[in-house]
């Protein structure tokens, strides 16, 4: 099954630390938990060359969009999601609700993981799954 993974890290950073305090999501267990991908996206705020050379070395994308991603992160899925059989949307916003159900009427199924994951997604994703304890190491204070 070809899979698109696509990270809100924006919103996976506040969704996380909602949840989890000042623990951290380790990528690379949580790609273990989704299998693998063909292609992996991540949509961020923000400009880390040190977070986005890390996910670099895993194999994920990383696009900076100054200001909210959303669109642009809507966009792009919307406009390659077609290619995949599977799109594995991280992202804990309602707002996705559309997103999902827009990617399903050009074929792919949909999973969402995030942490909270909202009622919305869980009614128009083809399956969801919080973010397990496992993926997240906490931080570590000196």
């Amino acid at each position: 099954m070809k899979t698109l993974v696509v990270y809100d890290l924006g919103n996976l950073f506040f969704c996380t630390r909602k949840r989890f305090g000042e623990g951290r999501i380790d990528y690379a267990k949580l790609q273990g938990l989704i299998g693998e991908a063909a292609k992996s996206v991540g949509y961020t705020p923000h400009d880390s060359k040190t977070f986005a050379d890390a996910l670099k070395f895993l194999g994920i994308d990383v696009v900076v969009q100054h200001g909210d991603p959303t669109v642009r992160m809507a966009c792009d899925t919307l406009d390659i999601a077609p290619q995949f059989d599977r799109v594995v949307l991280c992202t804990s916003r309602r707002e996705a609700a559309s997103l999902i159900s827009a990617i399903k009427s050009r074929g792919p199924r949909v999973d969402v993981i995030a942490c909270g994951v909202p009622t919305d997604l869980i009614k128009v994703a083809d399956s969801f799954q919080e973010i397990p304890d496992e993926a997240v190491n906490p931080t570590v204070e000196t």
